[in-house]
């Protein structure tokens, strides 16, 4: 019955992120992990309680691979064009520049931590920096945000530094907490954004982020269901020694 219980998760999940809304598939996946949770549970034992755990979680990081895949692939890719041309494609989701710079001594920031009472607090940092072309200068209007939201790596940061004049636009989730890294840089430096300035991750492969998040829908649900595998084999080995010690 677990089985059918983390496929049953995941079938519901997937379509739901893919045609309503990430929004909509963390509550089905939630909802329907806690009922099946109960049912099972009162059937079966703690195994089943372990496996509709992962299942859920399995199903809510597969739902969120398939949010990401959605915006990445069904926006527009746009190439050869000026930094100063990038606010002109709202729906755009890749990009490639003839030209463009970050400058990251101009960056802000915003901290954001959430308390978790299994690991401690959770502390993400995002970053922000101005894009512009050759001849910018300060009291010009910012037409481009480089952005960089770090937990353990600084690896995007290392980016702003190198040519790449590629990116993809920000996921949406996180773009509330950018534009108030944005607020921040604009106070501390005295710069003004172009209207509708996109935030991108500069430097990000477009081709690479979809296949990321490709994975994410196809592998995460057998990676889990095989911990939750070897996680039930080991606890009736453990059942059964411990019966044959009695």
């Amino acid at each position: 019955m677990g089985l059918r219980a983390f496929l049953l998760l995941l079938v519901i999940t997937a379509p739901a992120a893919w045609y309503w809304s990430l929004e909509a598939a963390l509550v089905i996946a939630i909802l329907v992990g806690l009922v099946v949770m109960v049912v099972e549970s009162m059937r079966w034992g703690i195994e089943m309680l372990f496996a509709v755990l992962l299942a859920t979680s399995a199903a809510l990081g597969s739902s969120l691979s398939a949010y990401q895949y959605r915006e990445l692939s069904g926006g527009q890719r746009i190439t050869d064009i000026l930094v100063a041309e990038a606010a002109a494609h709202p729906d755009a989701q890749a990009f490639t520049f003839r030209d463009g710079q970050v400058i990251g001594e101009m960056s802000g920031s915003h901290v954001v931590r959430l308390r978790n009472s299994a690991m401690g607090n959770t502390v993400t940092f995002y970053f922000v920096a101005p894009v512009v072309s050759e001849g910018w200068q300060p009291d010009m209007p910012v037409p481009l945000w480089a952005v960089c939201r770090l937990q353990s790596s600084y690896a995007c940061m290392f980016d702003w530094r190198e040519p790449h004049r590629t990116g993809i636009r920000v996921h949406s989730i996180d773009e509330s907490d950018f534009l108030v890294a944005v607020h921040n840089a604009e106070v501390r430096h005295g710069l003004t954004s172009a209207p509708d300035a996109p935030l991108i991750e500069w430097g990000a492969s477009p081709t690479d982020a979809i296949s990321s998040a490709r994975n994410g829908v196809i592998m995460l649900p057998p990676v889990v269901f095989a911990f939750w595998m070897a996680g039930v084999v080991i606890f009736r080995l453990y059942r059964r020694w411990r019966s044959a010690g009695d």
